[in-house]
């Protein structure tokens, strides 16, 4: 599991730009490390560093969909 926490935090810094895309993925890394860093003694690295990567890209992820929605609210606001 710390792997495939490992790799889905490596692909969630690729697509945190897109927040449909790399949210879920982001979550389902993080989720993945946790349970690696309890179950598996032997993959703890790799858990931590997945599990680290896909906060930071959950992080960004939330700030470009929090600038999104500000952006289109003002945006309607100034037009309308």
């Amino acid at each position: 599991m710390g792997i495939a926490a490992l790799t889905l935090g490596i692909v969630s810094m690729v697509t945190w730009i897109i927040p449909p895309l790399g949210i879920p993925i982001s979550v389902i890394g993080f989720i993945l490390g946790i349970v690696a860093l309890f179950v598996s003694k032997l993959q703890k690295g790799r858990a931590i560093s997945g599990t680290v990567l896909c906060t930071i890209s959950l992080m960004l992820g939330i700030g470009v969909s929090i600038g999104i929605f500000t952006a289109v609210s003002v945006m309607t606001e100034m037009y309308s």
